[in-house]
């Protein structure tokens, strides 16, 4: 596999499926919104994007691929793909040890507080700052490429939601909440803004 140069990247994106997972670090990639480089051959791509992930495109060579991932690196990009394509593929990627999926309905109207879009202020206090720095290279970029709401209690930020990620389009929103506001629809509304 070789490196493809940016000028280049949008020739791959008819590799991108509708199911593509995460699809939008992807497809932001590609567009040149989020940092990270690209690996071919003839028969598909390996997308190294921010935050260490990488992501397969097409059929690619899993001899190359791995042999690619194990190269030294400055860090250690670990494998993104669909459950059905890790099983094919014979790469297991555990999940994060803190990840909880908790998806329910939350009427937000009775969610006291108000949302407010993350601006330069609101940023410095944001849980997810230190991840975004590192993913864009700084903090004027980080609020350049990506899209924030914070839900307050009081003057307080309580949670927040994140479109990381945008391409094709589409936004991957992410949202984190003090702990002693979870389960109570904060994140919910932030979301909704």
């Amino acid at each position: 596999m070789t490196e493809i140069p940016f000028s280049h990247f949008n020739a791959l994106r008819g590799l991108v499926s509708d199911d593509q997972p995460n699809r939008a670090v992807v497809l932001s990639v590609l567009e040149g919104k989020a940092p990270g480089k690209v690996f071919g051959d003839d028969s598909g791509a390996l997308v190294v994007g921010p935050l260490d992930f990488a992501f397969l495109l097409g059929s690619v060579d899993l001899a190359a691929a791995e042999q690619l991932l194990r190269s030294p690196w400055t860090f250690r990009p670990a494998l993104c793909c669909s459950p059905e394509a890790s099983a094919s593929y014979g790469w297991q990627v555990p999940p994060h040890p803190k990840a909880r999926l908790d998806y329910r309905s939350v009427d937000i109207s009775s969610v006291s507080g108000e949302t407010r879009r993350v601006d330069s202020h609101l940023f410095r206090t944001c849980p997810s700052r230190d991840l975004l720095i590192a993913a864009y290279g700084s903090a004027e970029k980080a609020l350049e490429e990506t899209v924030g709401y914070v839900a307050m209690s009081g003057d307080e930020v309580v949670s927040e939601a994140f479109a990381a990620f945008i391409g094709g389009g589409q936004g991957e929103i992410g949202t984190s909440t003090v702990p002693a506001f979870r389960g109570l629809g904060f994140a919910t509304k932030a979301c909704a803004a």
